[in-house]
Parts: structure tokens; sequence; C-alpha cells
């Protein structure tokens, strides 16, 4: 039975648990990570190189691809290599296509093996190259150490169910979520530079009195629309340069119900706030202006 799952540690069985012959102490291992949050950062390709097409019609009877180690782009690159035609077409369908051979999804029949081209399969194949990357591997508790008094901290804490939304200047943000380090939901706001993949904390948690912005909370939607606008008049004032702003919007979420202060009862109704916001499920609307970065300046640290 599991008993228990520590912040940082994954729960541990006693067969998992050997004694070090050394030091007589109990090593307990368990390969797979169980009750981690992460923190790392990872970008998926777009534009990469895929095989395959939306062609339809006549034009939909050749597709590309890799066959017998050739990379074939129209017929005449491959035109003794044996290829597969599809009698239907088959599009988005790619769960048994295999790039290194070139075989897809195709209807498999008798007449129809070694025809000179296959029907294509949609413009959604893998990618070639790697899809995946990660571009940062995140910092154990956020990195935070303390400076003179203060905590300074590198990365936003591992947590989850938070929001992140990219702008049009090479930045994600990320705001709230659930973590350990914010002592249950958060409220800090943070800001990735996916062109040097670099970290900045913009506001830390606790920064806002309630009212002055969403707060702690978590499972809430958050979507930018990718659009400039003019700043704020306030943050006009704070730069010399002509400046653009893009938006992002907060709806709704949930963060610990108030009923659950101390000084909170039947006798007053559950109204206080004095200890905690309103809390529970929110269906309130928020939106934040950040002040676009020029294409060749660095993000503040």
């Amino acid at each position: 039975t599991i008993d228990f799952v520590s912040y940082d540690k994954s729960p541990i069985k006693t067969e998992m648990c050997t004694t070090d012959p050394d030091t007589g102490e109990q090593v307990c291992k368990n390969p797979i990570n169980v009750g981690l949050y992460f923190n790392d950062v990872w970008a998926y390709e777009l534009d990469c190189y895929r095989e395959g097409t939306t062609a339809q019609g006549e034009q939909a009877q050749f597709c590309g691809g890799v066959f017998n180690g050739d990379r074939c782009t129209s017929d005449d690159d491959c035109e003794e290599t044996p290829f597969k035609k599809c009698e239907e077409v088959t599009f988005g369908s790619t769960a048994n296509y295999d790039a290194s051979s070139g075989t897809g999804p195709c209807p498999a029949t008798d007449d129809n093996q070694n025809a000179k081209s296959w029907a294509c399969l949609g413009s959604d194949l893998p990618c070639e190259d790697q899809a995946w990357k990660e571009l940062d591997y995140g910092a154990r508790r956020g990195g935070c150490r303390y400076v003179l008094g203060r905590e300074v901290c590198t990365h936003p804490s591992e947590r989850w169910r938070h929001g992140a939304s990219m702008f049009d200047d090479s930045t994600m943000l990320v705001y709230g979520g659930f973590s350990q380090r914010c002592e249950d939901y958060c409220d800090d706001l943070w800001a990735f530079d996916v062109r040097d993949n670099t970290w900045m904390e913009i506001y830390e948690v606790g920064k806002f009195a309630f009212g002055d912005a969403p707060g702690k909370r978590w499972r809430f939607s958050l979507v930018s629309d990718g659009q400039r606008y003019p700043c704020p008049k306030a943050l006009e004032e704070q730069n010399q340069d002509e400046i653009e702003c893009g938006r992002f919007y907060i709806f709704g979420g949930f963060r610990l119900w108030h009923g659950f202060a101390r000084d909170n009862s039947e006798d007053n109704r559950w109204r206080s706030n004095e200890e905690l916001p309103d809390g529970g499920y929110m269906d309130d609307l928020w939106v934040y202006n950040k002040r676009l970065l020029n294409p060749d300046e660095p993000m503040p640290t």
C-alpha cells in the first residue's frame, strides 16, 4: 500500500528498499515519478518537414514520403520505387504511419501493393525532424534562495492547473496555478523569453491586495488574442519611446472558499473576508496589459 506522497519523492513500497552494505542504511528507490509537479518548458515545432499533402481528386494519388530509404516529393523522384496506392483517401489518419519505411494507414488490399503511388493522408503526418524540444529544464523548488533576507527565485515553482499564453514579442506569460511553495494556490506572474530561454518574475506571490488583481486561483481560463494595442496611459508615461501592448484575459477559476476562515461560521453566514478573499468557484473577468518588447530588446531582469 502507498502511505505517503512527499513533495519531492515518489511513493515507496517496502519491496523497493534495500540495505546499503557499506553504511547499513536503508535505500529506497522508485523508478517511476509519482506525485511530482514540474516547471520545465517545451516547444513543439509546427514548421517542420512533414510527409503528405492536402491535395484532393486526381492530385491526391501522390503523397510523397520515404520509400526504401529514398525521400520522394513527386512521382519523378522515385519513378522506379514501388509505391502503395490507397483506394480511399484517409485524411488525418496517422496512427500506423511509419516514416522510415513509407508505409501508412492505407487500406490493405491484394491488388494495390505495388501500385506507383498512394493516396494522400493529409498534412498532419509526423515531423521527419525533431518536433519536441526542451527549452528549459526547470529548477528544483523554483531555484529559490534567500538573499539578504528576501527570497529570490530563478523559475516559477513547480505547479499545475496554471495559465499560460504567448505574446507577439517572443515571450510567454504564466500565471497562478497550484504549488506547494504558494501554500496552495498562486498569484505570481512570470515571463519566459523563447529567444534566450530565460525567466523573469514580474509579480511575486502576494504582491497585490484583494481586489487589485485576480489573486490566488487555479483551473481558470486564460487567453490572449495576439493583437497589438496602444498601451494604457500609465504604461506610456513610464516609457519615453512609442510602445505597444498585448493583452491576456482571465476568467473564473477556483480558490479556497472564504467560509473556511477561522472568523467565519454559521453565526455570520460565512460572510467575513478579513482572513480570506471571496473564494470557491468564481466567474469574474480580468484583463492584463503587457508592454511588448521590441525585436532587439532584451527582457528586463
